[in-house]
């Protein structure tokens, strides 16, 4: 039997109708989108365990089919970019 890989969800990009809808669509109550949207938006916090007012049995439910990561750019640069300031001056003045 082989096993197909599913992408987990980045809770990152959800407002909070989403993240509602999200949480009533794994049998969750709707309030559990105002408690990660205050966790990773407000507060900042990326991993599940430390969502402390979340029952445990949802933090590993979440671990195993969400997560929380800023999205990729096609557009980034994948190495560093270097830029270079010239200071031009008038030649009557410094």
């Amino acid at each position: 039997m082989t096993e197909t890989s599913v992408e987990n969800v980045n809770l990152l990009g959800l407002t909070l109708p989403k993240m509602e809808a999200f949480c009533l669509s794994i049998g969750e109550k709707k309030f559990r989108g105002a408690q990660l949207v205050k966790w990773i938006h407000q507060q900042g916090v990326t991993d599940f365990d430390q969502m402390t007012n979340l029952s445990k049995s949802f933090r590993d439910q979440l671990k195993s089919i969400a997560e929380v990561r800023p999205p990729t750019s096609p557009c980034l640069p994948s190495k560093p970019l270097t830029f270079f300031l010239w200071k031009c001056c008038d030649r009557d003045g410094p």
